[in-house]
């Protein structure tokens, strides 16, 4: 998987006005490279900085524990 796809694809999404869609690939790519600040203020700007970036973020850790 590849954040960065799924991080541009977020943001055409958000540019045609399909907000669930552009949340949704700003969270997956958030779970792919939690590295990407451009999601992170994706979310933000769409309103979605509280329950679903909280949920990405435990999602993530979850990740990375797993891997450890």
């Amino acid at each position: 998987l590849y954040g960065l796809a799924y991080n541009n694809r977020a943001y055409t999404h958000e540019a045609a006005g399909r907000k669930t869609e552009a949340i949704a690939d700003f969270r997956s790519a958030l779970l792919v490279d939690p590295a990407l600040t451009g999601a992170r203020e994706g979310l933000n700007r769409l309103g979605v900085s509280g329950e679903l970036a909280a949920e990405s973020e435990r999602l993530i850790g979850a990740g990375k524990a797993l891997v450890e």
